[in-house]
């Protein structure tokens, strides 16, 4: 914004109804609001879904590591990166080292917060967590308990720069996030 712009008024929100809870997974809720203008607005949905921790694991070489799998929520294999849902009580960080562990094997002895994102400005949804783990080492074998099969991959620098570089490849949003903080931190992308 430029220096002396007024900042816009925030909505106001009249009622508010709850129509789907699921918890700890998600909550999706219609609202009452008023704009700044006066107007009313009726039915504005909003959609909440667990925060996550997303882990940026990165060897030695300086490879990335990714899991590849099958993605219910829009039918087809993908690559992701670790991570996962921020339980009750847990902090981000908590959760990022959880998951790791749990998806990988691996344990890291760096650990450094990289950035926070809300998923979908409109609805909310839900906040992703980006952390850089440093330092691996293997602890154990995976106990998720995810319902999906994830094979381990590693990525080089050149091959998280040709995925992000292909627009006509389908990515997952938070992993094209995850691989431009990962590119930010070799000094790639200021």
């Amino acid at each position: 914004m430029n220096a002396g712009a007024r900042e816009p008024a925030a909505w106001q929100v009249l009622e508010e109804r709850e129509l789907l809870r699921r918890d700890p997974w998600m909550r999706i809720a219609v609202q009452r609001v008023r704009l700044p203008d006066g107007r009313e607005i009726d039915d504005y949905h909003r959609i909440r879904l667990q925060d996550v921790a997303v882990i940026l694991a990165v060897d030695g070489a300086e490879r990335l590591l990714v899991l590849n799998g099958y993605k219910h929520g829009h039918g087809r294999v993908d690559l992701t990166l670790p991570g996962g849902a921020i339980d009750p009580g847990e902090t981000p960080l908590d959760a990022a080292r959880r998951e790791l562990r749990e998806e990988t094997g691996l344990a890291a002895a760096s650990w450094r917060a990289l950035h926070h994102a809300v998923t979908n400005a409109n609805y909310h949804c839900s906040t992703e967590h980006y952390f850089m783990a440093r330092e691996l080492n293997v602890v154990g074998g995976t106990t998720s308990g995810d319902l999906e099969a994830m094979e381990a991959a590693w990525l080089t620098p050149d091959e998280v720069r040709a995925r992000v570089a292909d627009a006509g490849a389908p990515v997952v949003l938070g992993v094209l996030c995850g691989f431009l903080l990962y590119l930010r931190q070799l000094g790639e992308v200021s």
